[in-house]
Protein backbone atom coordinates (compact mmCIF):
# COMPACT_ATOMS: atom_id res chain seq x y z
CA UNK A 1 0.00 0.00 0.00
CA UNK A 2 2.57 2.17 0.94
CA UNK A 3 4.57 1.54 -2.04
CA UNK A 4 1.53 2.48 -4.23
CA UNK A 5 1.32 5.72 -2.51
CA UNK A 6 4.81 6.66 -3.71
CA UNK A 7 4.49 5.66 -6.72
CA UNK A 8 1.75 7.58 -7.17
CA UNK A 9 3.18 10.74 -5.71
CA UNK A 10 6.18 10.14 -7.77
CA UNK A 11 4.39 9.93 -10.34
CA UNK A 12 2.70 13.24 -10.17
CA UNK A 13 5.32 14.75 -9.43
CA UNK A 14 7.05 13.34 -12.62
CA UNK A 15 4.38 15.41 -14.43
CA UNK A 16 4.31 18.63 -12.43
CA UNK A 17 7.63 18.77 -13.20
CA UNK A 18 7.20 18.22 -16.79
CA UNK A 19 4.42 21.05 -16.94
CA UNK A 20 6.84 23.20 -15.46
CA UNK A 21 9.33 22.51 -17.62
CA UNK A 22 6.89 23.43 -20.77
CA UNK A 23 5.62 26.29 -19.54
CA UNK A 24 9.01 27.43 -18.41
CA UNK A 25 10.36 26.44 -22.14
CA UNK A 26 7.33 28.62 -23.65
CA UNK A 27 7.87 31.73 -21.02
CA UNK A 28 11.91 31.69 -22.18
CA UNK A 29 10.72 31.96 -25.98
CA UNK A 30 8.04 34.37 -25.13
CA UNK A 31 11.03 36.32 -23.66
CA UNK A 32 13.17 35.77 -26.35
CA UNK A 33 10.68 37.13 -28.96
CA UNK A 34 9.75 40.26 -26.66
CA UNK A 35 13.49 40.97 -26.54
CA UNK A 36 13.92 40.62 -29.89
CA UNK A 37 10.72 43.59 -30.68
CA UNK A 38 10.87 45.78 -28.06
CA UNK A 39 7.80 48.10 -27.52
CA UNK A 40 9.08 51.24 -27.90
CA UNK A 41 6.31 53.38 -27.67
CA UNK A 42 5.94 55.08 -24.71
CA UNK A 43 3.19 54.43 -21.95
CA UNK A 44 0.78 56.91 -22.21
CA UNK A 45 1.15 57.54 -18.42
CA UNK A 46 4.83 58.46 -18.97
CA UNK A 47 3.53 61.35 -21.29
CA UNK A 48 1.35 62.46 -19.02
CA UNK A 49 3.78 62.51 -16.26
CA UNK A 50 6.40 64.66 -18.50
CA UNK A 51 3.63 66.99 -19.50
CA UNK A 52 2.96 67.20 -15.67
CA UNK A 53 6.49 67.94 -14.78
CA UNK A 54 6.91 70.46 -17.46
CA UNK A 55 3.65 72.11 -15.78
CA UNK A 56 5.11 72.01 -12.39
CA UNK A 57 8.62 73.44 -13.68
CA UNK A 58 6.80 76.13 -15.42
CA UNK A 59 5.04 77.21 -12.31
CA UNK A 60 7.84 77.08 -10.11
CA UNK A 61 9.23 79.43 -12.57
CA UNK A 62 6.46 81.93 -12.58
CA UNK A 63 6.37 81.22 -8.91
CA UNK A 64 10.01 82.61 -8.64
CA UNK A 65 9.45 85.72 -10.82
CA UNK A 66 6.78 87.33 -8.52
CA UNK A 67 8.69 85.98 -5.27
CA UNK A 68 11.98 88.13 -6.72
CA UNK A 69 9.78 90.84 -8.10
CA UNK A 70 8.05 91.30 -4.93
CA UNK A 71 11.45 90.81 -2.51
CA UNK A 72 12.63 93.70 -5.41
CA UNK A 73 9.91 95.96 -4.73
CA UNK A 74 10.31 95.66 -1.05
CA UNK A 75 13.97 96.29 -0.99
CA UNK A 76 13.76 99.29 -2.99
CA UNK A 77 10.59 100.65 -1.20
CA UNK A 78 12.35 100.56 2.38
CA UNK A 79 15.84 101.82 0.57
CA UNK A 80 14.43 105.37 -1.20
Amino acid sequence: MKLQKYSLDSSRSFERTRELESENSRLKEEIAVLRANPDVSPHPDSIKLQQLDLAHRRLLDQLRYVYDKRVDFKLKKYIT
